[in-house]
């Protein structure tokens, strides 16, 4: 069987008519779904179109009986970018909720970014939104572009990443999670996918900064005696020193997951 998985941006809404149910993006786009061919799979589908409704998805588009367009049909939804369970069937294998333990990922980490975000000063707060505004316009989701990431980018990168990079790095623009922030995939670093700041200044998109991955590795930081803030400021660690301080953090996040699931 034949499926095709494909990001859609923020779902904004839904509705249907005696034929279709439809489903609508920020960008006032639609993808529709048979309700007929598939009727043993609508309550379902319904069910994860209100659970996923405000955030990122990726439809599902079959190919099982034709070439089916991704600009016209879906057949199933799931949270962007994460794996989903698919043996190529009528939908996928992706219950409600294992979905919505996706969503409560995705709402940890939204309220991560918005602790940081309420840190910045106003001057740092307007720039975010601006550099959001013109990343919009440039409409750069999907494209591969080449970034700078230098000073506090290329720190955090290495601090929250484990990845030494200084200068330039292409970046695979994914989806926008909230302002300037984005999902992206490092190409030239084993496709490892990352969540950025990014900007625009000059006619250069550059990075801003790099998140962590999840809250817990925050939290790891803390509990190692790690002070994040001053790793960052002092010059007298260089990016192997902070790539270093990430292995210790990514470690601990491991054994703490062994332990959990034992």
């Amino acid at each position: 069987m034949n499926y095709l998985w494909s990001n859609f941006g923020l779902l904004k809404s839904h509705r249907e008519d005696e034929k279709y149910l439809y489903i609508i993006n920020d960008r006032k786009e639609e993808r529709k779904i048979s309700l007929a061919k598939y009727a043993p799979s609508i309550a379902k589908i319904r069910n994860k179109i209100d659970a996923a409704t405000g955030y990122p998805i990726q439809i599902r588009t079959s190919q099982n009986t034709g070439n089916w367009n991704t600009d016209i049909w879906f057949s199933d939804l799931s949270i962007s970018d994460t794996a989903v369970d698919d043996a190529g069937n009528d939908t996928s294998e992706e219950t409600l909720e294992e979905l919505r333990a996706k969503i409560k990922f995705l709402e940890a980490l939204i309220e991560q970014l918005e602790e940081e975000y309420a840190g910045l000063t106003q001057v740092e707060k307007d720039d975010a939104e601006k550099w959001a505004q013109i990343l919009k316009e440039k409409n750069i989701i999907g494209d591969t572009l080449h970034f700078r990431c230098v000073k506090h980018a290329a720190r955090t990168l290495a601090l929250r990443m484990g990845i030494i990079n200084e200068g330039r790095i292409w970046l695979n623009v994914l989806h926008q999670i909230r302002r300037n922030i984005f999902m992206v995939r490092m190409d030239d670093f084993g496709d490892k996918k990352a969540i950025m700041a990014l900007g625009f200044d000059k006619e250069t998109l550059f990075v801003a900064t790099v998140e962590w991955p999840h809250p817990e590795y925050r939290n790891a930081c803390i509990s190692l005696g790690i002070n994040e803030t001053q790793l960052k400021q002092d010059k007298t660690y260089s990016l192997e020193d902070l790539a270093r301080t990430f292995s210790r953090v990514d470690k601990k996040i491991k054994e703490k997951n062994l332990t959990a699931n034992d």
